[in-house]
């Protein structure tokens, strides 16, 4: 078994031509998303930058960056990204419409890139959450509001895109990536979504139940491809539609979200039968979470804990962690600060969420005893 590095070694010197653009490649695409090309690739489509050439651009960047700044996202995509030059697959792919915007104030980040396969055959990739806590800010932002900040971009982008480009398409996209692939895909008019070959979704959070009911939403399901791992977090954040493709991590808990841990086997990757219970029972709490919590209550939770959060000198979860008693200091005393109606309120909601979740355990529980004693009766 390996990993998608792996893969890259094993099938990199059959071209894309040769055997055609997968789910792996799809994946690999994703971490490309991640990779901060500003400077390197333009916007737009008049001009593009062979992978090969990029790589070696980007990798003199990343040289002089200081190691200790560097989180475990880019040590990652800075591994795949090279290692995709060293393979007749990918080094010769032309990337062009590079585009990322960046907001700390309105907790906004967004970053999409387009690759050409070949003449006829495009792939757009979105990227996902990064290390920054605006980032992770928006991504809690969908259990209230949509569209956020970076759904408007990844809509204007691909309908862009689609505008410019004749051919099929491939979305994708890994973490908030993969949401943003779905979303923009569903808001294209009907003759753009003509040219959607898959929209490809990596463990990315899910929807509010009434955007999933949609028509716009509707309408694409039959091309959305969901992969997720056995442990699944992120990936069971609110809802979705259709059928889950249980791929297996060699790791455990919230590091099986990371793209590194799936294990890939020849041109595939390698299936779980179902989901960890840990992962169901989240599913099953998220979910009561966003149906019995107001969306005034959500919104007002996340904006004042994420106040916190930011109140120290760290704008990066890497920051955050590695200056973890001065950060922790931090939100304390900035917790202390607030007046008590708003701390009574944090609390509140706090004891309703460990509420709900114990229930969802119960419920869990009782299900499995139902489908136990089932089997029981029927044997």
């Amino acid at each position: 078994m390996g990993n998608i590095l792996d893969y890259i070694d094993w099938r990199g010197d059959i071209k894309m031509d040769k055997t055609g653009f997968n789910a792996i490649d799809g994946l690999i695409m994703s971490q490309l998303a991640y990779i901060d090309f500003d400077g390197i690739v333009k916007r737009g489509f008049k001009s593009s930058t062979k992978l090969s050439k990029a790589a070696q651009k980007f990798h003199k960047v990343f040289e002089k960056t200081d190691e200790d700044s560097l989180s475990n996202l880019a040590i990652n995509t800075h591994s795949v990204l090279m290692k995709m030059t060293e393979a007749d697959r990918f080094r010769d792919l032309m990337l062009f419409n590079y585009a990322q915007k960046y907001n700390k104030e309105n907790s906004e980040q967004f970053g999409a890139v387009t690759v050409r396969i070949d003449s006829g055959i495009y792939v757009v990739a979105f990227r996902g959450t990064d290390d920054t806590l605006a980032g992770w800010e928006e991504d809690f932002k969908l259990c209230y509001i949509t569209p956020v900040g970076a759904q408007i971009e990844a809509e204007k982008y691909l309908r862009k895109v689609c505008e410019q480009i004749d051919g099929k398409i491939y979305v994708c996209g890994h973490s908030k990536g993969g949401n943003l692939a779905v979303y923009s895909s569903m808001m294209l008019s009907e003759e753009h979504k003509k040219k959607i070959v898959s929209i490809m979704n990596y463990d990315g959070p899910g929807f509010m139940q009434d955007i999933v009911e949609t028509p716009e939403y509707k309408s694409i399901l039959p091309k959305i491809e969901s992969y997720m791992p056995q442990g699944s977090i992120v990936g069971m954040i609110m809802y979705h539609a259709g059928e889950y493709n249980i791929v297996h991590s060699i790791e455990r808990g919230m590091q099986q979200h990371v793209a590194l841990t799936w294990e890939v086997l020849g041109n595939r990757f390698v299936r779980d039968n179902s989901f960890d219970k840990s992962s169901i029972i989240f599913r099953t709490a998220c979910n009561k979470w966003v149906s019995e919590i107001s969306a005034e209550e959500r919104e007002q939770f996340i904006r004042i804990v994420f106040q916190i959060l930011k109140s120290g000198e760290a704008d990066t979860i890497t920051g955050f962690t590695s200056k973890i008693l001065t950060s922790m200091n931090c939100v304390i005393k900035s917790y202390n600060g607030l007046d008590k109606t708003t701390r009574k309120m944090i609390r509140s909601i706090i004891k309703q969420m460990i509420k709900l979740g114990t229930q969802s355990i119960s419920e869990n529980k009782r299900e499995n005893k139902v489908l136990a004693k089932n089997i029981s009766e029927s044997e």
